[in-house]
């Protein structure tokens, strides 16, 4: 984990997220704190060019219409086209038809390194068929452990599931990460950030599994530390930030 911090403070891997507009300062600052450079743009006309230009790429359905479904796709297919790594962050995948057919056409087309998600997202990626209470999860990944070897064997992608103790596998190997902290879930973008965070060390690394493994402990360690010494979100956003910063290069 350190030389990935290490190697990505001395690259700056630029970092292109389509990500939710209310995640998107946050992730931005977030790839910045760990020395990464982030891009933003969603625009058809040049997401393509960008991604094919890029380290890595973050594609993300928290907030998704047809144009931005659209950008994703055109951007999945040149990252994958020029071989950059592309992470996948399947959000509220099991809400609508609407979501799980654009999640299905970037999975088919764009073939993402790493796909990420709750355990009911990741559920409801495998069974096509999940009742959901909003995009938080109600079941815990320890659950659906198997169906998410199953799955990153199937798309031959790295399955990262997130909750209080988050999952990491590859269909062969797995690994679960109990750092973290409660009050990260109180602070939006936080799983936004992990995405991007996780993108970063894609750039850097080119096993996904540890890349995943190594950005989600990077996470939950800013996280526990940011915690220690917060004294509500507010403040939780601010450190949290901090020390991310802080971690690059010395953990």
């Amino acid at each position: 984990m350190k030389t990935d911090l290490m190697l990505i403070g001395e690259r700056h891997p630029l970092i292109h997220h389509i990500t939710n507009y209310v995640a998107m300062n946050f992730v931005a600052n977030s790839l910045l704190a760990i020395g990464a450079s982030p891009i933003m743009a969603r625009a058809e006309e040049e997401v393509g060019e960008i991604s094919a230009k890029c380290q890595a790429l973050a594609l993300n359905l928290g907030i998704v219409e047809s144009s931005t479904a659209r950008s994703m796709q055109i951007a999945g297919k040149a990252a994958h086209e020029n071989g950059v790594p592309i992470v996948f962050d399947v959000v509220g995948v099991g809400v609508t038809q609407f979501r799980m057919k654009i999640a299905s056409d970037i999975i088919n087309s764009s073939h993402p390194n790493v796909i990420k998600g709750n355990a009911s997202e990741i559920q409801a990626l495998y069974s096509h068929q999940i009742a959901m209470n909003g995009v938080d999860s109600s079941i815990e990944p320890q659950e659906i452990e198997m169906k998410a070897i199953k799955l990153a064997q199937e798309f031959s992608s790295v399955i990262v599931v997130t909750g209080p103790t988050d999952l990491v596998t590859d269909g062969h190997r797995v690994a679960h990460i109990k750092e973290g902290h409660q009050l990260m879930s109180k602070v939006t973008a936080m799983g936004c950030t992990a995405t991007g965070i996780i993108g970063a060390f894609l750039a850097v690394s080119s096993d996904a599994f540890c890349a995943s493994l190594h950005a989600m402990k990077v996470m939950g360690i800013a996280g526990e530390k940011a915690a220690a010494i917060s004294r509500g979100n507010g403040s939780m956003m601010i450190n949290f930030l901090d020390e991310l910063c802080n971690l690059s290069g010395h953990e």
